[in-house]
């Protein structure tokens, strides 16, 4: 049996480079505060809602070459998972490091921000109101009607975040652009890990 946890592996997989401006966009979360578990919450209880569980799975049976796709897989969806932080609130780093309690940070990890996705995304900490509509996809403070009004295409696009220009006006930025540095590095992930498998369906799925 071989025990996978790639989190501690790849915590880091992202370079610290700004593409963008998102890299270094302070997102939806309250700037220059602390944050602290609401007086009426005990974190413990609400930890407990969540079963931790260790991951593992038997690999007897896959070849080496198989074996060594593995972590460079676990490292592209690392990747996934930190443009995920960055589309749910903004800067992860930057807010974890400013709650004070280690279980309500344990549990803003679980809920990839500061409102309760099990519980109608109520927020758990203090200096943190309600959740945008638009998560960190839309400036928090775009009013329907402007978004009725902005006429680019593409704002209803899948692919596009919507940013404020210099001069305030909505732009649309496509997820190739604001996440450039980390697709770029999860693409040359998957391609090393096409060019070492042997099986042709998963070398057209990687690439």
């Amino acid at each position: 049996m071989v025990n996978i946890n790639y989190y501690d592996q790849f915590s880091c997989a992202c370079p610290d480079r700004p593409d963008n401006g998102e890299d270094q966009r302070a997102g939806i979360i309250p700037q220059d505060v602390e944050f602290e578990a609401l007086p009426d919450l005990d974190m413990e209880v609400k930890l407990a809602e969540f079963a931790e569980f260790e991951l593992t799975s038997n690999l007897d049976h896959l070849t080496v070459d198989e074996r060594a796709i593995l972590p460079i897989l676990f490292e592209a969806a690392s990747i996934m998972e930190n443009i995920f932080w960055k589309q749910a609130i903004g800067n992860k780093e930057d807010f974890l490091n400013r709650i004070k309690d280690e279980k309500a940070r344990m549990f803003a990890q679980i809920h990839y921000g500061p409102w309760d996705r099990m519980n109608n995304n109520e927020p758990f900490l203090t200096n943190i109101g309600l959740k945008p509509e638009g998560a960190n996809f839309y400036p928090d403070d775009m009013t329907k009607e402007e978004f009725e009004n902005f006429t680019d295409p593409d704002k209803t696009s899948q692919y596009t975040l919507i940013r404020r220009d210099e001069d305030g006006n909505l732009k649309v930025l496509w997820y190739h652009e604001a996440y450039r540095v980390q697709i770029e590095k999860a693409v040359d992930l998957l391609r090393k890990a096409a060019e070492i498998s042997e099986m042709t369906v998963l070398k057209i799925t990687l690439i």
